[in-house]
């Protein structure tokens, strides 16, 4: 049986080398929308329907692929069956509260369903888009930079594309340390495709057949270093902690005991330097804001930027509306004017839900994202201690692992959830897992190991 196996798997990857399928154009589309939505889709054609055009052309494209007795069918499983349930109820709470502010969630909740139920692929589709993937962080990590070194003349050259708030928002993040780039007003959307393209590389890097590339270490140091000066701290320690998980996990198990010395020394050494230079880089933008950070948390203080005071009140009004909270959206209109200078959503997911959906909605969408991740934690396993997948599936599985354990952490500071860059990739990643599923099944049948 394994040589059978061996033998399909080489026709297979010989087959995939020579021939280009409109599956791959469907993903590569996807990820360049993903990966451009804040620059050009929002800042300079700043339309809605085009968007929305973009994503039917994709969705028709994997729908209407041509298929063979090899290709994956649009099979309905279980990831698929648990994401409706959530889908829907988050629609009818939405169309329920419904304000014209929410249409994009509706946008990006249906459509990043829809991607999931009909991109049941082989794996070797997804590698061109990983590759996309990877050039547009660096992209995005070169303009941060090229923005914290040349601000002026960068300002001077953006300015005439962008609206004059948009303009007013990018001084006063400036005069802060913060350089957004190419994220333009919200540095949360130049630190989306960074934290994406770091996941790629450290995925990568469980390739066994090749040898490491040195331009990706390079590519490394220029995301951490993209993804500091956006000054996004809560999405650069959550990431950091991806990357962990993910090392930690991969592999056998009987070295995880050498990995986790690993991991508790690197951490040490890396408080330790930071302790020991803080003093000296303190005033330099690049440092300042993770040393700000340190010394907070060590003299005692809100290092929360005030989202302490967002949380109490979402815990408070849950406490109030326990079963199906205050309504889909409805947080940020009950508390305007009230906690800070301007009005914010809640800053972390979980809050966020039980106030506005109850533990009604909190228990189906929790459920939803901790049952996939579990699915994908084990089949991670799987890619790791057999041999009946290739490479690929072991960089597929591993990003989109990586990818959801970031997911999963920066819901805890911030609103990935309700995020259309975030949330995309997120339906990308857990479509990887779904098609793995599928994959097992064809391969080792309907046995419980085949179930996963």
């Amino acid at each position: 049986m394994i040589e059978n196996l061996k033998k399909v798997k080489r026709l297979s990857n010989k087959r995939n080398k020579h021939t280009f399928y409109l599956s791959t154009f469907g993903l590569v589309l996807f990820t360049i929308y993903i990966s451009t939505q804040s620059l050009i889709f929002d800042s300079i054609l700043k339309t809605n329907v085009l968007q929305m055009g973009v994503v039917f052309i994709v969705l028709l494209v994997l729908a209407l692929r041509a298929r063979s007795n090899n290709d994956f069918s649009l099979s309905f499983t279980n990831f698929d069956f648990i994401w409706l349930i959530s889908i829907v109820f988050i629609m009818l709470s939405i169309l329920y509260n419904y304000t014209i502010e929410r249409n994009n969630e509706i946008f990006v909740y249906v459509t990043g369903f829809l991607f999931l139920v009909i991109s049941k692929l082989e794996i070797e589709r997804y590698i061109p888009a990983f590759k996309i993937l990877k050039f547009f962080s660096v992209v995005y990590a070169m303009a941060t930079i090229f923005h914290y070194i040349f601000t002026d003349f960068y300002h001077s050259f953006i300015f005439p594309f962008i609206s004059s708030t948009a303009q007013q928002r990018m001084v006063e993040l400036t005069n802060i340390d913060y350089y957004p780039g190419l994220g333009i007003a919200q540095p949360s959307m130049a630190a989306a495709p960074m934290i994406i393209g770091i996941g790629v590389i450290i995925a990568g890097f469980t390739k066994e057949e090749k040898p490491i590339k040195k331009i990706d270490y390079i590519y490394l140091i220029l995301l951490f270093c993209g993804l500091n000066l956006t000054g996004k701290r809560s999405v650069l320690l959550w990431g950091i902690i991806a990357s962990f998980l993910l090392y930690y996990f991969s592999r056998e198990h009987n070295k995880k005991l050498n990995r986790s010395i690993k991991i508790i020394l690197l951490s040490f050494i890396s408080i330790f330097i930071l302790i020991i230079t803080m003093n000296y880089f303190k005033e330099a933008p690049f440092f300042s804001r993770i040393i700000s950070t340190i010394e907070g948390l060590i003299s005692g203080d809100d290092i929360t930027s005030g989202r302490i005071l967002l949380y109490s009140r979402a815990w408070e009004l849950f406490l109030e509306y326990p079963v199906f909270g205050i309504g889909w959206g409805q947080f940020i209109n009950i508390t305007s004017g009230q906690l800070l200078s301007r009005d914010l959503s809640v800053h972390n997911v979980y809050l966020q839900l039980l106030a506005e959906v109850g533990l009604v909605g909190f228990t189906l969408i929790v459920t939803s994202l901790v049952y996939t991740y579990y699915k994908t934690f084990r089949y991670l396993k799987i890619v790791y201690n057999t041999s009946y997948f290739g490479e690929n599936w072991r960089i597929g599985i591993s990003f989109s692992f990586y990818y959801q354990s970031f997911f999963l952490l920066y819901c805890l500071s911030e609103n990935p959830f309700y995020n259309i860059k975030y949330m995309f990739i997120y339906f990308f990643c857990i479509s990887i897992t779904s098609s793995f599923l599928i994959k097992k099944i064809k391969l080792l049948g309907d046995g419980e190991f085949a179930r996963g």
